[in-house]
């Protein structure tokens, strides 16, 4: 007889990827829980990927990607950050940035970043210190050895797009953040969101 592992307290039980998110059932409070049921597999499979983005999203589109750096700023934290494992006064980065098209110009993803600079490799800081570049292009390059915690995931309209994306406004994302860990300590968590179409062209008819 197979036992079921429990999810979080408002999720559908049957959804395999609600078991992955360790943090699921603490997901910001503007993140409404996401029926996978209801999107196509474009976008579950986007929720189980633990490795490079940008070669799955090439692949099912068949066009390379293009990125770009929004804003970038490095602050001291104000309080601890538990996600981050990170006292106040730890410099964190905090990176926006975007995958789009090269042919299409059509947006796939829009993160945000926060990153504790003190803790990367010398070969990591400089290559993202003003760079827009892609951070699993830049951590292959620099091979550095991580490992990935999903956090949670699930719908969400953003109020605080940047300028850039402002034709995005009112638009429904898929979202997911998560934990990249080395040596045992968070280098970062970041949060990316996939536009979803009114109707989802990828869906099971």
């Amino acid at each position: 007889m197979t036992t079921v592992a429990p999810v979080d307290a408002g999720l559908v039980p049957s959804q395999p990827h609600s078991v992955a998110y360790v943090a699921q059932a603490r997901r910001p409070q503007d993140m409404k829980p996401a029926d996978i049921r209801t999107i196509g597999p474009y976008h579950r499979a986007l929720l189980v990927m633990d490795g490079t983005l940008t070669h799955f999203v090439e692949a099912f589109h068949g066009e390379a990607l293009d990125s770009a750096g929004l804003r970038q700023r490095t602050e001291p934290l104000v309080a601890y950050d538990e996600w981050l494992a990170a006292p106040p006064g730890m410099p964190v980065m905090a990176r926006e940035a975007v995958l789009t098209g090269a042919i299409s110009g059509r947006l796939y993803a829009y993160a945000e970043t926060r990153i504790v600079t003190d803790r990367l490799p010398p070969c990591l800081r400089e290559a993202i210190d003003g760079s827009g570049e892609l951070l699993g292009r830049i951590m292959r390059a620099c091979r550095v050895e991580t490992y990935r915690e999903l956090l949670w995931y699930g719908f969400q309209y953003p109020d605080d797009l940047p300028e850039a994306l402002c034709a995005h406004a009112g638009t429904r994302f898929l979202t997911r953040a998560y934990q990249i860990i080395a040596r045992g300590r968070p280098l970062m968590v970041i949060t990316e969101k996939f536009p979803l179409p009114d109707t989802d062209e990828h869906a099971a008819s």
